[in-house]
């Protein structure tokens, strides 16, 4: 599958390929998952940054500014007794009331300058 992809032109310059591959940190993932699979918010492993493609599918994203608070964007003030913290769940039920708070308490406290930006990928 390797040779069959090229790294797209934008993320050409890999500071990582300065070192060994010997100590350099893992790097490439192949990742299969069924319909409505996903991660829990998340930073990338050892605060890299990767890109990502799809073969078949879509991926829906949710990026939050850096400046949003790391338990606000994770949500799990959010999450009622019972509940999971499940992709699909945090997408239906927990960002929903993570916005719908910010909503109901403006622009203060936690939620200042509150943003989220959601998109969707398509194959």
């Amino acid at each position: 599958i390797l040779s069959d992809y090229q790294v797209p032109h934008y993320f050409r310059n890999d500071l990582f390929g300065l070192i060994s591959e010997e100590r350099r940190p893992p790097y490439r993932w192949f990742l299969v998952g069924p319909e409505r699979s996903g991660t829990t918010v998340h930073i990338d492993p050892l605060a890299t940054a990767a890109w990502n493609t799809l073969i078949v599918g879509q991926k829906r994203w949710v990026l939050f500014p850096p400046h949003v608070p790391k338990n606000i964007a994770k949500g799990k003030h959010f999450v009622a007794r019972g509940e999971d913290d499940e992709a699909v769940h945090y997408f239906m039920t927990i960002l929903p009331r993570i916005k719908q708070k910010a909503k109901d308490i403006g622009n203060r406290g936690v939620f200042k300058d509150f943003a989220c930006y959601e998109f969707t990928q398509e194959a």
